[in-house]
């Protein structure tokens, strides 16, 4: 019962395995994946009224939300999206660009 629990022999034995070079994962892929003779096939086709279907749906949504605001509830709508443009499409400070993270080539 005990056997589940003492995993650090197992552990120092796999690593003996890859310190001495033994292709440890090798025989696994082989067995489970290459040798494998279970087998699954999926076969996808296109939808060609999804685009439709999703637009016309979001549309009945957006149509539905619409109906339930105020006057004064659109128009606030309104302002906000025409400032988040206005935020978006300016670029920001050279500052905060340095914050965002970027890989080389060296890297």
């Amino acid at each position: 019962p005990y056997t589940p629990i003492q995993w650090e022999d197992a552990l120092n034995h796999f690593k003996a395995k890859l310190d001495g070079g033994a292709d440890v994962f090798g025989p696994l892929i082989r067995r489970f994946l290459l040798d494998n003779s279970h087998r699954v096939s999926v076969v996808m086709l296109p939808d060609s009224s999804l685009a439709a279907k999703t637009e016309g749906s979001e549309r009945a949504k957006l149509d539905g939300i619409r109906a339930q605001l105020s006057e004064q509830e659109l128009q606030q709508v309104v302002a906000e999206t025409a400032a988040l443009k206005e935020c978006q499409g300016t670029p920001g400070p050279p500052e905060a660009l340095t914050c965002i993270p970027s890989l080389h080539l060296s890297d």
